[in-house]
């Protein structure tokens, strides 16, 4: 997703979910995104491997793990993943480290290409050699309006997980006894709309874990260290490298590295809000000697040089609710900057009046997502003051509805094949929206 094409100063927006094939250097990295304006803004962490680092070291440990990227994690006590060559002492069993909270391992190693006939065997039924099924993703919906006034995806990553379908297991070394892990999530989805004409993101995430115990992180990563402007500071584990804060808004400018911007007296800048849950926790972690901080040691490997030749994160935060529940959605604005960028701009919390649909109002713009999926029956909302554009997604693609409200009266209106309706309001205003039958 991009505003100024190739431009020097456009914004690039990358998201990513899919099947695994046969490569293992983004094996668990599902419904993950990462941005460049002026600079690398939301980045991956970790490398895959230069030097000797790749076995016990940052390529295994953390940067092929999902805790290097911009997705979700859910922690569950005793859950395992495979780690190469690791070493003695890093281990749960022979060649198995801590999944720290996760996508499962698909192949713990990478794969010689095969027929096309062979890849969709493996998309239904695990390989005949070791665990590793390869359905791990899906994407739902991709749209990009004809006036470009926005971009929409939506990404099912549930499979990429330890699940009621599908866990991954293992074989321990010379034993053969066989290791299995227990299912942890029945769903995570992702959706993103881009509005480039004020550049904004919002990130819309469903994550439904089995226990409500098991603590949920909504990541990002950076290359510098990020303020959190506003928040109030909890606790430190590590002064400086690891700390809580309770709420706050996230800024982040470009941190040096290999890649300059176009302009390196003018980098971009990164704001981000979390707007749901409305109790939540922000945990920052990186600096020196923390920067692939993971399952209680850094792993840089055998030359933490390595870092400084690649363009990796060196930060990152986790945003994980105060309250325990099962099922959670995460609503997050991002707002793309520079240096001249100062603060946030406004956003408030816009949800349907039977709760079924939540999203914000920022910036002239109304943006509505299903809190559990796909919205059937009516959808009624209180648009703010002001002329506004709407943006409704969840609703039955291609289906017809009435739609009160929206200024010029009245009218009757198509869902996209996508399942989203645009329109304005006039308000403030109450919006109606149902299906004709």
């Amino acid at each position: 997703m991009r505003n100024k094409g190739w431009a020097p100063d456009g914004t690039v927006i990358e998201f990513r979910t899919g099947d695994f094939v046969w490569t293992h250097s983004h094996v668990n990295h599902n419904n993950a995104f990462w941005i460049f304006s002026k600079g690398r803004l939301a980045v991956q962490g970790g490398s895959y491997g230069l030097d000797k680092c790749f076995h016990g070291g940052t390529g295994s440990h953390y940067f092929t793990q999902s805790i290097s990227t911009n997705t979700m994690l859910v922690f569950r006590p005793g859950e395992f993943t495979h780690a190469g060559g690791s070493r003695a002492g890093d281990l749960v069993g022979p060649n198995m480290i801590t999944n720290a909270g996760g996508q499962r391992m698909r192949w713990y190693c990478g794969q010689t290409c095969f027929t096309f006939d062979e890849y969709l065997r493996r998309k239904v039924e695990e390989s005949n050699v070791e665990a590793g099924l390869f359905e791990t993703g899906d994407i739902l919906a991709f749209e990009t309006s004809e006036d470009s006034g926005y971009s929409y995806v939506s990404g099912d990553a549930t499979m990429a997980y330890n699940n009621p379908t599908y866990a991954y297991w293992q074989r321990e070394g010379k034993s053969g006894k066989i290791r299995r892990n227990q299912p942890k999530i029945d769903l995570f989805t992702r959706s993103m709309v881009y509005l480039p004409g004020i550049d904004n993101l919002v990130v819309f995430d469903r994550v439904n874990a089995l226990d409500p115990s098991w603590r949920k992180a909504w990541l990002c990563h950076f290359q510098g260290k990020p303020e959190i402007l506003g928040g109030k500071a909890l606790s430190a584990e590590v002064p400086g490298h690891i700390e809580d804060f309770g709420g706050g808004i996230v800024a982040a400018t470009w941190g040096d590295g290999v890649l300059q911007p176009p302009d390196p007296g003018d980098p971009g800048r990164l704001f981000i809000q979390t707007l749901l849950p409305r109790k939540h926790v922000i945990r920052r972690i990186g600096g020196d000697g923390y920067e692939a901080w993971v399952n209680g040691k850094n792993r840089t490997g055998d030359d933490k040089k390595i870092l400084d030749k690649v363009d990796a994160g060196r930060w990152r935060i986790e945003v994980s609710p105060v309250e325990p529940r099962k099922s959670d959605v995460f609503l997050h604005l991002l707002h793309i900057g520079d240096t001249r960028t100062s603060r946030m701009p406004a956003a408030e919390v816009i949800e349907s009046s039977d709760g079924k649909m939540a999203g914000l109002s920022t910036g002239g713009w109304v943006v509505l997502f299903g809190k559990t999926g796909p919205v059937g029956g009516e959808v009624a909302y209180r648009a703010p003051g002001g002329r506004a554009e709407n943006l409704v997604v969840d609703l039955q693609k291609g289906a017809t509805y009435k739609v009160t409200g929206a200024e010029g009266g009245t009218r009757k209106m198509i869902a996209s094949a996508e399942g989203t309706l645009r329109f304005l309001t006039a308000g403030p205003v109450s919006v109606g929206i149902s299906l004709v039958p």
